[in-house]
């Protein structure tokens, strides 16, 4: 909807580009000599321009960017040459105006023999071009939002969606085996994910997995940190809008793609990714119609090493120990961790992704558009653990203390250690497609939807646990903490752990799990155009969602052989044939009678030899490299090979007394959930003077009413009681499956205000209220409840959802001060407070059944809570130095968040440095976050109960040199701090004497080329 009046052109131009959000150059002097007409309606906004300079010789263009142009007849214009007349052809209607602002702020450059008549354009390309139209759309927002935009068609300024998202102010990450996999903005993780303002989702989740997501099919990125009535609901933390792109976001013809290798430092591997894109619009008969098609791949192998101590529960005797034992207050005892290990990490992603688009205009008030989606991951991975147990054998003579403590610092032992591998093979598949279309009137603008998705996750593991003699003790040292690092040392020796005919099977793990879910959802929205100020439209819409979620797996229990079977196991007839395997004969129980409480007595009667890795060929291997550069004693170790896991499961189940094939699904494991959602709203745009200061933005209200049905199964143990004559055949325990089915309602109302006042021309005061909601997942309402008996490494577990669980409720309060003082520089300071009501929390319970004690999980609406804080940002190029260092740029911003909830760190800030200048491009991007809580403590005695993670620094590079107009060469590095994550049980002193994890990540090196035809 234009309202431009009549005016000079020199201004009237400039305020329809600013309207509809393009960039249009053209001469200075022509333009000051002619007096547009009024332009009101809606338009097409080459249409509006026609009509704007109807009865002049002046001409029509559009550059191969999508930057409007304007020239006199016989003058030579570049960009023209470049592009194509546009006098009589159809272009970008306002509805898809943000992707050509995108396009048209890469490069143009206009050349006229006349100074005089010279257009009136600034030059801008690759990162400055991405921070100037990043900033132009953070301005001309309705409410708060930062955006990030591709430097050019297949590159972000980072390598994946998270890392580049991290150097936004007020977001945080983190990372698990070598990638940044969470993302939280303002501390808080619960974020709403859409895909070009469509939801989307992985398999049984809320929201999309963004790392699965390809860097390379994106046109920008957007984080909404206010909302607005016509927003996804969802996400209260805020909501990230990944936009792809369309034919019509081209002008004609475009063709463009990318390629890299990448090098992995500690995975020592070069991997590949390659991306393209073709794309075209044509006027036929029947209209304007465009296609695009956008694919991308990769395959990145990666490896991580963490060094652990895990809960200090076990103790020796230790004269020296301020603390009494428990089982005798006569002798004193110091603590000792369960176990200090090793673990490789090693793995493969392989991403894959399509994105097609086709448009069609049939003519300017009208267009339709069919979008598809897929996108495809992989990743095999593998954990390889040492796992030490210090406490068995340990030689209390040769402990140490640490100071004003009962924690044992330094011991020799190392009698029976544990070596274990745990190979897993996981697969997504996402598609979507939507079909939706757009009708523009003079005052109305009605456009509907339609969409359909599905996404399935599949994974299955084995994990194969073996244990040796390291030697009679004491065979190693331990230290738990090395030199003050938080770092664990063992210096176990190298032949013992590297001997197959020292590591005997004893634990086998079989597990898989199938989530899948779908949704139609359909919308319909309208925007009614009421007047030029005051109340200047009001939107209305409707949107339904029926979203289905199922979940199918085994037990995931273990057999572990050294170990008596248990009679009020549901996996108790599994055990019993674990029992006479051939696998656990060395272990092998015998039953003999019962006791007087009508328990199994077992007696340990071998019947058989061990069964050691050396005795099958190809069923191990020893970890490449050399773990933490030998810094911390152990450098390898060996552990079952993944590969012949795979490829010998059937046998490896028979050697553990199990059928070959793979066992049947658990009840307790499954849950089917149906949820059917309305929404709707309305929202009046408004736009008024305060005093002097121009206002403009918006008021509205979301209302969601919400069905859900959830369907599972909880293991009921019934015990039937046994006495000692009770023969040992007889079942004492019985195991029921009974239905569990809940069905719940919701209604919420989500009010929201985003007001924007100009102070002046180049500042701008924002406020935003708003109240938001977050769902619980559907795994966290199933009401089902699944036991895993302990082992030899696992404590007995279960788990159960909560179907009383309530959604999040946020009241939200923003103000932002935006200070714009260049095309790519600003200078900008938030204040936000959340009030969370009924955060979603995990919550561990000691829970007795048939006599087995299981930790069990469930998740619960917490209290209240309050999280409040501030965020700065600086950006500026340096455009007055002299010569070659006007090319420098900076980009500064830092934020504190004050809050109870975990994962939140207090202080984090990003520093980046740019420089581009000519074809050579440079970014140097360092990030910091501080320590945070990870949340509880696994249980089993462990003290203190809270883990605590440290600060972490990242410093990522990027360089590009561009060769030609259409050929780019890049260079990427990442992790260039080789940045460790350590994490502890306790903070400030008590870190020191608890050390938990120390992580070391891969870094990389890329080299690549990008290029446009």
């Amino acid at each position: 909807m234009f309202d431009v009046p009549s005016e000079e052109a020199s201004k009237s131009i400039p305020e329809l580009a600013r309207q509809a959000d393009v960039q249009i150059v053209g001469p200075g002097a022509p333009l000051q000599s002619v007096i547009t007409p009024e332009v009101k309606g809606s338009y097409d906004v080459v249409v509006a321009l026609e009509m704007m300079l109807k009865g002049t010789d002046l001409k029509i263009g559009r550059t191969a960017d999508g930057i409007l142009t304007i020239s006199v007849p016989g003058q030579k214009n570049v960009c023209i040459d470049r592009g194509e007349s546009m006098t009589n052809k159809s272009s970008l209607t306002t509805t898809v105006s943000w992707f050509a602002m995108l396009f048209a702020s890469l490069q143009c450059a206009v050349a006229q023999s006349n100074d005089s008549q010279s257009v009136e354009t600034i030059v801008v390309t690759g990162v400055r071009a991405s921070l100037q139209s990043a900033q132009d759309i953070k301005m001309k927002s309705s409410e708060i939002v930062d955006t990030i935009v591709a430097e050019d068609i297949g590159k972000l300024p980072d390598n994946n969606v998270i890392e580049a998202l991290q150097h936004v102010t007020g977001v945080q990450v983190s990372r698990n085996a070598a990638e940044a996999n969470q993302i939280l903005i303002r501390g808080l993780p619960d974020v709403a994910t859409v895909v070009s303002g469509r939801e989307i989702f992985t398999s049984t989740g809320r929201f999309m997995t963004l790392q699965d997501v390809p860097a390379e099919l994106l046109a920008r990125v957007d984080v909404h940190k206010s909302s607005t009535a016509s927003d996804l609901e969802g996400g209260i933390a805020g909501l990230i809008d990944v936009r792809l792109h369309r034919p019509f976001d081209f002008d004609g013809l475009q063709i463009a793609g990318s390629g890299r290798a990448t090098w992995s430092n500690l995975a020592d591997h070069i991997d590949p990714l390659a991306s393209a894109l073709i794309s075209n619009r044509w006027q036929t008969g029947i209209g304007e119609i465009g296609v695009l098609l956008d694919v991308s791949y990769s395959k990145t192998h990666y490896k991580e090493e963490i060094l652990d101590n895990y809960i200090s529960s076990q103790s020796i005797e230790m004269a020296s120990s301020p603390t009494a034992c428990t089982y005798d207050a006569s002798k004193k005892c110091a603590y000792i961790p369960l176990t200090e290990g090793a673990q490789s990490v090693l793995g493969r992603r392989e991403r894959a992704a399509v994105d097609f688009s086709a448009q069609w205009r049939p003519n300017q008030n009208l267009e339709f558009y069919t979008d598809v989606f897929y996108t495809r991951y992989r990743n095999p991975n593998s954990v390889d653990f040492f796992v030490g147990l210090p406490w068995i054998g340990a030689n209390p003579a040769t402990a140490t203390l640490f100071p004003g403590s009962n924690e044992v610092k330094t011991v020799e032992a190392g009698y029976y250690d544990l070596t274990s591998s745990q190979s897993f093979r996981s697969k997504t598949d996402t598609y979507q497609i939507a079909m939706g279309g757009t009708w523009t009137g003079d005052k109305l603008t009605v456009s509907s939807e339609v969409a359909y998705t599905d996404s399935t996750f599949k994974q299955t593991g084995y994990i194969l646990d073996t244990h040796y003699y390291p030697g009679d003790p004491p065979a190693y040292k331990a230290d738990f903490n090395y030199k003050g690092t938080g770092t664990p040392y063992m210096n176990v020796p190298l032949a013992a752990v590297t001997d197959p005919a020292n590591m005997v099977m004893r634990q086998w793990y079989d597990q898989w799990s199938k989530q899948s879910g779908n949704e139609i959802d359909w919308r319909a929205d309208a925007t009614y155009e009421i007047a030029a100020r005051g109340l200047k439209s009001v939107e209305f819409g409707v949107r339904y969602g029926n979203r289905f979620a199922q979940n199918r797996g085994d037990n995931t229990g273990g057999q572990d052989c050294d170990s008596n079977p248990a009679e009020s196991s549901p996996v108790y007839a599994q055990q019993g044939a674990r029992n006479l395997s051939a696998a656990c004969a060395s272990y092998r129980r015998v039953a003999n009678g019962r006791d007087a409480d009508g328990n199994i007595i077992w007696n340990t009667v071998p019947n058989g030899p061990a069964v050691t890795l050396n005795q099958y060929p190809g069923s191990y291997h020893i970890t490449g490299g050399s773990m933490f550069d030998g810094k911390f004693g152990i450098t390898k170790f060996m552990a079952p090979d993944p590969e012949y896991m795979f490829s010998h499961v059937g046998d490896l189940r028979q050697l553990f007394g199990l059928p070959a094939t793979a066992p049947s699904d658990d009840l307790t494991q499954s849950f089917d959930d149906r949820e059917i959602s309305w929404a709707g709203y309305v929202k009046g745009n408004f736009d008024f003077d305060l005093g002097s200061m121009p206002v403009d933005g918006n008021i509205g209200i979301r209302l969601i009413d919400t069905s859900a049905t959830q369907k599972a199964y909880t293991l009921v143990v019934t015990d039937h009681g046994a006495t000692a004559s009770t023969p040992v055949t007889t079942n004492r325990y019985s195991f029921d499956y009974s239905p569990a089915v809940s069905k719940k309602d919701n209604f919420d109302w989500l009010p929201s205000l985003n007001a924007r006042i100009k102070v002046q021309d180049d500042f701008f005061v924002r406020i935003g209220l708003s109240k938001t909601v977050t769902r619980p997942t559907f795994a966290q309402l199933n009401p089902g409840l699944s036991l895993s008996a302990s082992t030899a490494t696992l404590l007995g577990s279960g788990s159960t959802g909560n179907p009383n669980l309530t959604p999040v409720q946020s009241k939200n309060a923003d103000v932002t001060f935006e200070y714009y003082f260049g095309p790519s520089n600003n200078l900008t300071t938030s204040l936000f407070y959340r009030r969370v009501k009924g955060y979603i929390g995990s919550y561990n319970t000691e829970m007795v059944i048939g006599g087995i004690t299981y930790q069990v999980s469930q998740p619960r609406n917490g209290s209240d809570g309050d999280i409040k804080g501030i965020e700065v940002g600086y950006q500026q190029f340096f455009d007055f130095l002299p010569g070659i260092w006007s090319g420098l740029g900076v980009q500064l911003n830092g934020t504190y968040v004050d809050g109870s909830f975990q994962n939140i760190s207090k202080y984090s800030y990003n520093a980046v440095g740019i420089y581009e200048k000519g074809p050579f491009s440079l970014r140097v991007a360092y990030n910091w976050r501080s320590g945070f809580s990870e949340g509880a403590a696994p249980g089993g005695g462990q003290n203190p109960q809270t883990i605590y993670a440290k600060s972490q620094p990242w410093l990522d590079l990027s360089a590009s040199y561009k060769a030609t107009d259409r050929l780019t060469f890049t260079v990427d590095a990442t992790n260039l701090l080789d940045s460790y994550f350590q994490d502890s049980f306790g903070k400030g002193d008590l870190a020191a004497i608890y050390p938990r994890d120390t992580r070391r990540f891969d870094g990389t090196v890329s080299l690549g080329l990008r290029y446009r035809l």
